[in-house]
């Protein structure tokens, strides 16, 4: 090829590519810059998408050994604090007040049963025993405190005054002991008031007392006596309990001896 061919060909290649990189360039760096972003974009999603990964996995691992219990909350998700709530159980009618008339005692077997206490019922003679626990005399009235214990072993009352019987003999003739004739008042002696009525009641081993009282100064000349025992008839009984006691008493000329009880007493003192 001629030098003058070789010339004109470069020439035109020249020009070709001249013209070709000046409608070319503009286009061509605007593609290769938004393939820059492009790809800039796709690093920096897939990074932050690694980093939820790495936080969402363990979070995961976590509420699985848990036993489901806690659930991780996505990454840039604000919790919803009722959405975990538990559903609480509705609340049922009160429960009725007990009835103060149910029993509250059950028998072995299951059957409800009831506790009252037992009746108390009046002493019986066979059931006390009586004693002197004071005895003295004063301005010529001697006077006894007699006291009469339970002897049984469930509880007993007695209530009202005692009436007595006397059995002595004259202080002339010691030897003539028999059964003494007597009128029996209820009231105060000189050295004891009486009380006045009432309701005593005696647990096994307790006592009650009353006090007895003669008189010894009769004017008009007076028949000694020696009471050497007195039989104790309480309420609800006709048979007399038998107490030792050794107190004299006088009598007007042809009238019984006069005797003087109080009511009972809780204790062995008697009134006051």
């Amino acid at each position: 090829m001629g030098e003058l061919e070789y010339d004109s060909i470069s020439a035109a290649f020249a020009d070709f590519r001249h013209r070709e990189a000046a409608s070319v360039r503009p286009a061509g760096m605007a593609a290769v810059r938004a393939t820059v972003r492009h790809r800039r974009r796709v690093r920096v999603l897939a990074a932050s998408a690694l980093t939820a990964l790495a936080i969402a996995v363990p979070a995961a691992g976590y509420a699985y050994v848990s036993g489901g219990r806690h659930t991780p909350t996505p990454v840039g998700v604000t919790p919803n604090p009722t959405a975990s709530a538990s559903v609480q159980p509705t609340a049922g009618p009160p429960s009725p007040a007990p009835d103060p008339s149910t029993p509250s005692s059950a028998s072995p077997g299951g059957t409800a049963t009831t506790s009252t206490p037992p009746q108390v019922t009046a002493c019986r003679a066979d059931q006390l025993t009586g004693a002197v626990t004071k005895q003295g005399s004063m301005a010529s009235q001697p006077f006894v405190i007699i006291a009469l214990t339970n002897t049984a072993g469930s509880p007993c009352q007695l209530t009202d005054y005692p009436k007595v019987t006397a059995t002595g003999h004259p202080q002339s003739a010691p030897t003539a002991t028999g059964t003494l004739p007597t009128t029996v008042t209820d009231g105060s002696i000189y050295e004891r008031t009486d009380p006045g009525p009432q309701r005593i009641e005696l647990p096994p081993h307790g006592a009650a007392s009353f006090a007895l009282g003669t008189t010894t100064a009769y004017e008009g000349g007076a028949h000694l006596y020696m009471i050497t025992q007195v039989r104790v008839v309480v309420p609800g009984n006709q048979t007399g309990i038998p107490v030792t006691v050794d107190i004299p008493a006088s009598t007007p000329t042809g009238q019984p001896i006069p005797i003087t009880v109080t009511a009972f007493v809780a204790g062995t003192a008697g009134p006051p």
